[in-house]
């Protein structure tokens, strides 16, 4: 008897439920036959300005992570985003930084085990505020990194005063503070217009107005330094209206000995006149220490209506006839002015404080550590005239141009020769 062979025949329908249940089972089990997936191996930020932020500002970041198999993937709202000081600065979950105050913040962004890190810096934009409304402040610098140009305006997005008489909603100035400018400035009162003239560091001419017509004021030099000073001006009414003149006398060694003020008051001077006289004495520094001065008044119609310091800068107080006395500090800057002017000054010669009679104005400057001008806080600027009423005001310079001086915080007068006591010379061309 021969051996015999025997073959199995394979039901497919029968292998196709063994696969089906072979496949169930493994994933039952928690098996993978699968290939893996793609990952992160790393993540990068975008959408960080160059320039710094600014409080207040806002920036869309996005945040791109590289896959496994090198393709990259948008995964802003997905990531999760962090930062070191929120303080500084603070991140959405869909990647919107907000600026809330000055500093340096690292901004972080999370995908699986991968980070990416980006910096954000805060600083403060160059401003002007009065009464603590702020608007834009534009400025340029001269070869000395002096401010020679500004603008002040509006910012947009931000709410302004409704009385107009207290929004200073424009203020341009073109020139340079050191010789030459002039000034512009819209008012609820109309538009004021303000200019000023010099050469090598002295003021020639000054005008201001319209009131209905500018007043202006001309300074004219001799040997040893300003010897006269004229003005004219008229206001609204006959009684605003006039003429005047100061002239300095110097004695052969250029110290201060007079000085005479000779004032024409009334309808385009037609009545009216004060007449002031002083005899002037001066230290071995040629400081103003001590002035005997009188006041004549002739023509006037009104008992007690005499007075001219609306157009000219004087050098006395009233009274119309006393003396007055000057003081210095350690540093040599003025102390007093007689009874009704002190001054406080810092050691780098620029005011801290002046009291004129009961109103006190007060400045302030603050440096960087290479000395150049990041704020300045005052109440009162320099000249009057245009600045107006005594208000808290501020400035803050931008942080790639802060100047070597302060635009707005006058100088501490010296009482050298009497010239510096002119406010408006020594507030500009310094």
């Amino acid at each position: 008897m021969g051996a015999s062979t025997s073959r199995i025949q394979r039901n497919p329908l029968v292998d196709l439920a063994r696969a089906v249940a072979f496949a169930w089972l493994v994933a039952a089990c928690g098996g993978d036959t699968a290939e893996p997936s793609s990952y992160a191996t790393s993540v990068a930020i975008s959408g960080m300005p160059l320039s710094p932020l600014v409080p207040s500002q806002t920036v869309q970041l996005v945040a791109q992570a590289t896959l496994s198999d090198g393709t990259v993937q948008v995964v802003t709202t997905t990531a999760t985003w962090s930062t070191s000081d929120a303080d500084v600065v603070t991140v959405s979950t869909a990647g919107l930084l907000t600026a809330n105050g000055l500093g340096q913040a690292d901004v972080t962004v999370g995908v699986g085990a991968v980070s990416g890190r980006t910096t954000a810096r805060v600083v403060a934009p160059a401003a002007y505020y009065i009464d603590d409304v702020e608007y834009a402040f534009d400025y340029e610098l001269d070869e000395h990194w002096r401010v020679e140009s500004y603008r002040i305006y509006r910012r947009e997005g931000t709410t302004y005063p409704n009385d107009l008489s207290r929004d200073k909603n424009l203020r341009q100035c073109v020139g340079s503070l050191h010789s030459s400018y002039h000034c512009t400035q819209s008012t609820a009162s109309g538009l004021i217009l303000q200019g000023m003239s010099g050469e090598a560091g002295r003021v020639t001419g000054y005008w201001i107005g319209p009131y209905p017509e500018p007043a202006t004021v001309t300074f004219s030099y001799g040997a040893h330094g300003l010897a006269k000073i004229s003005a004219s001006w008229k206001g609204i009414g006959t009684h605003t209206a006039g003429s005047g003149e100061i002239a300095l006398t110097y004695d052969a060694a250029g110290q201060l000995i007079d000085v005479r003020e000779d004032c024409s008051y009334g309808d385009l001077g037609g009545y009216g006149r004060e007449i002031t006289t002083g005899l002037i004495s001066v230290d071995l520094q040629t400081r103003l220490i001590h002035a005997e001065h009188e006041t004549q008044v002739s023509g006037y119609p009104y008992p007690g209506f005499y007075d001219c310091s609306d157009g000219l800068p004087l050098p006395y107080p009233r009274p119309l006839r006393g003396s007055i006395d000057w003081t210095y500090d350690s540093f040599g800057f003025m102390k007093t002015a007689g009874g009704d002017a002190a001054y406080v000054a810092g050691a780098d010669g620029w005011l801290l404080s002046r009291r004129v009679g009961t109103q006190v104005n007060t400045y302030a400057v603050t440096r960087d550590s290479g000395g150049r001008v990041l704020e300045e806080r005052f109440t009162q600027a320099e000249p009057r005239g245009f600045y107006g009423d005594p208000a808290p005001q501020r400035i803050r310079y931008q942080e790639d141009k802060f100047p070597t001086e302060p635009l707005f915080v006058p100088r501490a007068p010296t009482g050298r020769n009497g010239a510096d006591y002119f406010g408006v010379i020594s507030s500009h061309h310094r």
